[in-house]
Parts: C-alpha cells; structure tokens; sequence
C-alpha cells in the first residue's frame, strides 16, 4: 500500500496531552475529577507501523506494543496528576475493516460494514482516502 494514500497529519499523542494541558490549566480541578477522559489510542501507530513493516518479526510487533502502551500509560499518569479520574478506553478497530484498507487490499472486501459498505466521508472506493474531518480539507458528510 502506498503511504500516500493516508493522512499523516493527525496530532500526535504528545502533542494532544500539552493541548489539553493548555486547556486543564483554565479549569477547576473538581471539573477534571468529575470528567469522564474517553481514549481511543493505539489506531493510527498500529496501522502505519504494519503498512510500514509489513514483515516485522513477533519481537519487533511486541517492541513496538510495549511503546504504545509505555506512552499511553505516561500520557494518562499525567492527566491523572492533573485531576483526571475517570477513564475510559475504545478498542482498536480491525484494520481490515478501515475504508482504506478496503479499498487497497481487495481481499477484505465485503469482511467488514455488513449495513454500510462506505466511510462517511473522504473520496476514493470507500471514501476512506483523505477523510480528515476537516484537517484534510474534507468537510461534507452524508
């Protein structure tokens, strides 16, 4: 798969903690305890590291786990310490299933979206390519 075809241009997960840091610091810190802090992480890291080692031994696939799960792990020490208590977390989809995926690799075609065959947005097969909601340019949904 060409990297082309996706997005680079999401804010990194340090990048999102010092935002929200910016943004805590305006707040009362009973408002940050009684907050629900929903993440979903994990996604995009896993998908660029498999379209970009697509034969990455087991050692080199759980090197790379042990990462995402050291940063995720700072990253919610960190709101923790500023007042967060209530966490949340959204599972990894299948990247079989992602739009774009789809739409390069065509033997997961017809696997996933049983009621819905389409992304919301973007342009391509699936419309899965270039759908930034808004960061890429893209805007109109259906």
């Amino acid at each position: 798969m060409e990297l082309a075809l996706l997005q680079l241009d999401q804010i990194s997960l340090l990048g999102q903690l010092a935002n929200f840091k910016k943004v805590a610091s305006s707040l009362d810190k009973e408002v940050l305890m009684r907050s629900v802090f929903l993440f979903s992480m994990g996604g995009n890291d896993y998908l660029i590291f498999n379209l970009k080692n697509p034969n990455a031994t087991i050692a080199e696939r759980r090197k790379f786990q042990r990462m995402v799960i050291g940063n995720s792990t700072n990253t919610l020490q960190e709101i923790y310490e500023l007042g967060g208590r209530k966490f949340a977390f959204k599972n990894v989809a299948p990247a079989g299933c992602l739009p774009l995926i789809k739409q390069v690799y065509h033997q997961f075609n017809g696997s996933c979206f049983k009621e819905r065959m389409i992304a919301c947005c973007g342009t391509g097969q699936f419309n899965g390519q270039n759908c930034g909601g808004g960061v890429t340019g893209t805007n109109d949904y259906e």
